[in-house]
């Protein structure tokens, strides 16, 4: 059950970032009924197109508030990425690497409707979880610690001294 857990909020942070670029705050205050039961903000005049919530209503919320910030910014979103662009994207976000020649052309050659997801899914499992929890832990241990490296150039130059 953790697991699965775990593995949603990193999905939805993937595609959050993914996405926007950002993250965005969420507010201590509940959110409308609206968002809760799931349903779609009310759209208001100018706003930049509504990006899917899958369903999931803390999604919605995520996007709202990145709607908001946008506006309260006078911001546009960019257009979206092509598959390419966004595979290179997501192998950066998650396994901290650009995709093999191999895993690009995979991708790109695809063209089912739900091949993002399919990749997220597939760099946050077992197939790659060497590279991600490498990845994740450098990123956090980073953070927490404060260091600046830590990437696989920094281990083999200790290695060798």
């Amino acid at each position: 059950m953790t697991y699965e857990i775990i593995r949603r909020v990193w999905r939805v942070s993937a595609v959050l970032l993914l996405t926007f670029g950002v993250a965005a705050p969420i507010p201590a205050a509940e959110p409308d009924s609206r968002v809760a039961k799931g349903e779609a903000a009310p759209s208001g005049g100018n706003e930049p197109p509504a990006a899917r919530s899958y369903g999931i209503a803390q999604v919605e919320l995520i996007n709202q508030q990145v709607r908001r910030g946008w506006a309260d910014h006078e911001l546009t979103p960019s257009a979206a990425a092509a598959d390419g662009e966004w595979c290179r994207r997501v192998f950066l976000d998650i396994l901290g690497r650009i995709p093999t020649v191999e895993e690009l052309d995979a991708f790109v050659a695809d063209y089912a409707p739900d091949k993002k997801a399919r990749l997220v899914d597939r760099l946050i499992s077992d197939e790659y979880v060497d590279e991600y929890a490498s990845n994740w832990a450098t990123l956090w241990t980073n953070i927490l610690i404060g260091r600046s490296g830590g990437t696989e150039r920094m281990t083999r130059t200790i290695a060798t001294a």
